[in-house]
């Protein structure tokens, strides 16, 4: 049967072909662009290969690939999206020798181009515009995956603080359950933090929720672009989310922020999406004492809420991300709009890592040293070093936390110090007995009974005097008999010193006396503070620790990320075609 002859050949599909744009891509990506056609991208030597009959391979080029598509589409004439066999005459007799052109039938060279739109350029046609409407929508799909990451992180950040005001039902069921929990460790293991467990379980399952989002999204996106609907080569993503149920879109628009991240990743001006960028970023910082900001928020009802009484998310991660690829990456054709840009990331990022020295011992020492910078005793007081934005998240928290160590620390050293005043007075076995009979589970140290047993015990014995028995059953005594060696030396070389000198009067003698107690007290004072500053700087590093991404799998954030427009692959790229 004789096949029809071919008179025209249509070739609009070679107005998406811009082969250039291949080199952009990564090699497996563009190898992936010629499934379908008659030829194969070689990925280690980038040559293109077409098996001939007999097992032979015909080798070409993306060059040449890309010569001949544009000899086609220069030898459309009339500009129809077609040749016929005038213009292919025309592209014959322009292209070859005078005789070599006379020997070829125009027909058959016809038919050998409708086979090569058919056979490789035609599938590579729409591989490539299936392609290019993917990199609509890929930006996007790419950001809200980091944000995802970034919302997980920010969870398990949460899960693992020791008191979290942005927590506080996960605190809740820390103190209700820790009994329980150790209870339970006699036969099977089970978590002594009972809150901090659950927590990290909701944020791993709330961050697969909200990846199904992702995919059910990138799911209509891939049946769009196949089925060739209008909304997908386009890129109107708000289409693609209206094929989903509620709850997906919620997450997907409210937790994830992927409209917002659309229109900015989406703008053509790559200074209003820098800047837009930038302002997103920005916007992800926490506000005052940890609350506030955030672009994202909970989604669900009370239980969710329960575990985040702001509401709000503070997506610290990924706006370490934007602001990196800002500060490295980002580019314009103005040089001093990069150079502001870059400055202004960079300073941003710093703000936000906060200084290692930054802490409750810092904020101590500003205190102190203002006070003393006041009083004229030293000329540079502390300087305050800023906090990093994970830190002041936690920063209510902390405090709360700091409180109850700096309550508790100081009702340690009360009891000891009434503990060691009554064993004084008494006997350490009376103090013993004191304690037991007015502790409870509420009050473990017994309140203020000791104090009340000292101050009866000194009077008892002042009044009666101390009988050796009471006075050498205490450890202290032993300690005072000790030291009285030294207690002479001292007298003595007083005596020595001041041997000659008319003696003080008695209103001297009272000032000298409260002046020496006043010192004594407030170095007392200033001593036990300094202890318990300590003590709670020692707890907050170790009931408090930094949180530490990389435990978890990930980075602080990710020096991969790229923000740019896709450039599209059915349109010249304009770098490589001024």
């Amino acid at each position: 049967m004789t096949p029809p002859k071919i008179s025209n050949v249509n070739i609009a599909p070679l107005d998406s072909l811009h082969l250039e744009n291949l080199l952009g891509m990564e090699v497996h990506q563009a190898a992936e662009q010629f499934r379908g056609t008659d030829l194969v991208l070689d990925v280690q030597t980038g040559e293109l290969n077409r098996l001939l009959a007999g097992g032979k391979i015909e080798t070409t080029s993306l060059e040449q690939e890309a010569a001949w598509i544009e000899l086609l589409r220069s030898s459309d004439a009339n500009g129809d999206k077609s040749l016929d066999l005038e213009e292919t005459q025309k592209l014959i007799f322009a292209n070859l020798a005078p005789e070599q052109a006379a020997a070829i039938e125009v027909e058959k060279f016809l038919g050998s181009i409708d086979d090569l739109m058919k056979l490789r350029y035609g599938p590579l046609a729409e591989n490539m515009s299936a392609f290019g409407s993917e990199t609509r929508f890929q930006p996007t799909l790419d950001a809200i995956r980091l944000y995802n990451e970034g919302i997980r992180l920010d969870e398990l950040s949460l899960a693992h603080r020791t008191f979290a005001a942005k927590g506080l039902g996960k605190t809740a069921v820390n103190i209700v359950g820790f009994l329980p929990s150790l209870a339970r460790n006699l036969w099977t293991e089970s978590p002594a933090l009972v809150g901090d467990a659950a927590a990290e379980g909701a944020a791993e399952g709330k961050y697969r929720e909200r990846e199904a989002a992702i995919e059910a999204l990138e799911a209509a996106i891939a049946a769009g672009i196949e089925s060739k609907e209008s909304w997908a080569l386009n890129g109107d993503l708000e289409s693609a989310l209206a094929l989903l149920d509620e709850k997906t879109r919620a997450v997907l628009e409210e937790e994830l922020c992927a409209t917002k991240l659309h229109g900015i990743l989406g703008t053509e001006d790559p200074k209003e999406r820098y800047n837009a960028l930038y302002d997103f970023a920005v916007g992800e910082r926490p506000g005052i004492l940890g609350y506030g900001g955030g672009n994202s928020r909970m989604h669900g009802g009370w239980m969710e809420s329960a575990w985040n009484l702001s509401g709000r998310r503070n997506n610290v991660f990924f706006a370490k991300t934007v602001l990196r690829f800002l500060s490295v990456k980002a580019t314009t054709d103005d040089p001093a709009f990069d150079d502001e840009l870059r400055t202004k990331a960079r300073e941003v990022i710093s703000d936000i890592d906060g200084d290692p020295l930054a802490g409750f011992v810092n904020l101590f020492a500003v205190g102190s040293t203002n006070i003393l910078g006041g009083l004229q005793l030293i000329d540079e007081p502390t300087e305050y070093r800023d906090w990093s934005d994970e830190a002041a998240m936690d920063g209510v928290g902390r405090a709360v936390d700091g409180a109850l160590i700096i309550f508790a620390s100081r009702r340690a050293f009360t009891f000891l110090g009434d503990a060691t005043r009554l064993t004084r007075a008494t006997t350490l076995g009376q103090t013993a007995q004191t304690w037991w009979k007015s502790a409870t589970f509420s009050r473990p140290l017994g309140g203020s009974s000791l104090g009340k047993a000292a101050v009866a015990a000194e009077k008892e014995a002042e009044a009666l005097g101390v009988t050796a028995t009471a006075r050498w059953s205490s450890p202290s005594t032993w300690v005072d008999f000790a030291l009285r060696p030294w207690n002479y030396l001292k007298k003595a070389g007083s005596a020595w010193l001041f041997k000659g000198l008319p003696p003080l009067g008695e209103q001297q003698l009272q000032m000298a006396k409260q002046v020496g107690a006043a010192t004594s007290n407030g170095l007392d004072r200033l001593t036990r503070g300094v202890l318990i500053l300590g003590i709670v700087q020692y707890a907050d590093a170790t009931l408090s620790p930094e949180f530490n991404p990389f435990e978890h799998g990930s980075n602080s954030y990710d020096p991969e990320a790229d923000f740019e427009r896709y450039p599209d692959p059915t349109q010249p790229d304009p770098v490589l075609n001024p």
